[in-house]
């Protein structure tokens, strides 16, 4: 047997509440309650949370896409690291190459013209050399010689 609350509480007599509502003030109440309200409220926080999680989707693969462009510029730079560890590397070895004694002589020799103490030095003649380089490519390197020499 169920009970009809509403139409139970308005055949009942009055009773107190605790917070001094009654019975039949409260199911009166609800009887009239505009439950559309309600609706509509169940209706905006579903829509406000499809929102969200929308948003929340974007920012998700917006973070992802700019991640991936990331991870390829860190390969590039990688590559790029390497490609100067490499460089680096060289160029150490040729500091150091340029600080031996052999190659300070040899760079004192050829741009300086400088020479050791009891050494010649050949100067040679432009125009000799000029016609020699345009020979040196048909005569052998003693006939150069020779034909410097020899004017």
């Amino acid at each position: 047997m169920s009970r009809d609350y509403r139409s139970h509480a308005q055949h009942e007599t009055c009773v107190s509440i605790s917070s001094g509502l009654r019975i039949t003030e409260v199911y009166q109440a609800l009887s009239v309650f505009p439950w559309s309200i309600i609706k509509a409220m169940k209706r905006f926080v579903r829509t406000s949370l499809i929102v969200v999680l929308l948003i929340t989707t974007i920012s998700l693969v917006r973070s992802i896409w700019v991640s991936s462009g990331s991870l390829d510029d860190l390969k590039t730079n990688e590559e790029e690291i390497e490609r100067l560890r490499g460089e680096n590397e060289r160029l150490r070895q040729e500091k150091e190459f340029r600080q031996t004694d052999f190659y300070v002589e040899k760079a004192a020799r050829d741009t300086l013209g400088l020479a050791r103490s009891g050494e010649t030095v050949l100067i040679e003649d432009n125009e000799a050399s000029v016609s020699a380089q345009k020979e040196g490519s048909t005569l052998a390197n003693w006939q150069s010689w020779f034909n410097l020499f020899s004017n």
